[in-house]
């Protein structure tokens, strides 16, 4: 990002420049240093939008979708990224190799359970239709039920 140029009137002389005090600029007022702060951190500031892009691919898809609408073909391309990178990725590393997340198929008040892990990657919005996900499945149904 851009950073917003001090303005002259708010540049201090160090000692050793030569410029007397008196002969610098006025202090600035209030009213100046505060409006110079307000272009400053707008300058700095992300949109939303922007924020949201600068993500996950799980949020990254769907922000692409309901909010920018870009082509299907861009929010394809954006979603089958789910199961690669991110949290989605993370996820499907943890499986053990028993099929199951969490040691079991379902674990009351834990939130680690194979049942939960498969709703979360659901929620993500992972493709599954993918070959990583499909290998997923197929230990869980395999190794699972």
């Amino acid at each position: 990002m851009r950073r917003t140029e001090i303005p002259h009137a708010f540049k201090v002389p160090s000692p050793s420049s030569g410029v007397p005090e008196e002969a610098a600029s006025p202090r600035p007022t209030r009213n100046t240093l505060l409006r110079f702060l307000r272009l400053e951190e707008r300058s700095m500031r992300m949109s939303v939008i922007e924020w949201l892009l600068d993500s996950d691919p799980s949020i990254r898809w769907q922000v692409m979708r309901d909010l920018i609408a870009e082509s299907d073909a861009t929010v394809a391309r954006e979603r089958s990224r789910v199961a690669a990178e991110g949290w989605g990725a993370r996820l499907l590393d943890l499986q053990g190799s028993d099929g199951h997340w969490g040691g079991a198929a379902f674990v009351p008040h834990a939130w680690i359970s194979t049942k939960d892990t498969l709703q979360l990657l659901r929620d993500l919005g992972v493709d599954p239709t993918s070959d990583r996900v499909r290998r997923a499945i197929d230990q869980v149904r395999d190794r699972c039920t």
